[in-house]
């Protein structure tokens, strides 16, 4: 299964798409220091209204907002074809004819799409944190930081199984990408109500209360995110197997 993890690898960079979703995400790192250092001197100068001056934390949230908003929207759209296009063409059938298990090619997609998502952000926070040092003369707690970043790093974890999951599912990409975006929007709106803690998007507010000095339940949402994440896997590996290739 190594060998196939280290070719999706090859493939990501091949493909130039592990480079765009990190461009991506250092976009935001760069661009959400400079919205928050300006954003007040723009609304008084053009609504006229009065903000307190800005704080490095404030950059960070406006890092980890867009990372959700934007960046997971485009992440979906470079990896919801990870299993589909792959069963289109006909590759997946050329694949599993080697000795590689219809469950080693479901865990080398997850393991491989995963690692995109986290060496993105980590390239992008670390970025983030540092030129908000730079443009604010101080970056506030790093520890702090380093939560939100292991935060968000699990919802990526679950979304990747997500994808995974709806891209073994669906017939062709384009609705394997639609489903895993309704399903994790649905997901993080559910994060306002108490059900909210069994679910991986639960991280995305633990992350912004981390941020501003409070704490949050951590156990109960790490164990149900990882029988998520293997329900997910498991039910992918299920389906792969009564599929005709």
């Amino acid at each position: 299964m190594i060998e196939f993890i280290e070719k999706e690898f090859r493939e990501q960079i091949k493909t130039q798409k592990l480079w765009l979703i990190t461009l991506v995400f250092i976009f935001f790192a760069v661009l959400s220091p400079i919205l928050t250092k300006n954003l007040q001197a723009i609304m008084k100068t053009t609504l006229g209204m009065e903000l307190p001056p800005p704080l490095p934390v404030d950059s960070y949230l406006q890092f980890f907002k867009s990372v959700y908003q934007m960046g997971l929207l485009v992440f979906i759209l470079f990896f919801m074809g990870c299993v589909a296009v792959e069963k289109e063409k006909g590759t997946a059938a050329m694949i599993l004819s080697k000795p590689v298990s219809r469950l080693e090619f479901i865990l080398s997609k997850y393991i491989s799409i995963s690692a995109a998502a986290i060496f993105a952000l980590s390239v992008g926070g670390i970025l983030c944190y540092g030129y908000t040092e730079t443009l604010f003369e101080e970056a506030g707690s790093f520890w702090l930081f380093l939560k939100a970043m292991a935060c968000y790093t699990v919802f990526f974890l679950g979304s990747s199984a997500v994808i995974v999951l709806f891209s073994t599912l669906a017939k062709n990409q384009l609705y394997a990408g639609a489903a895993s975006a309704v399903v994790l929007i649905v997901m993080s709106f559910t994060s306002q109500v108490d059900m909210g803690k069994y679910f991986f998007t639960s991280f995305l507010g633990l992350a912004t209360t981390y941020l501003q000095g409070g704490s949050g339940e951590i156990v109960i949402p790490i164990i149900s995110s990882a029988v998520i994440i293997g329900v997910c896997l498991v039910a992918a590996w299920r389906i792969f197997e009564y599929q005709e290739i």
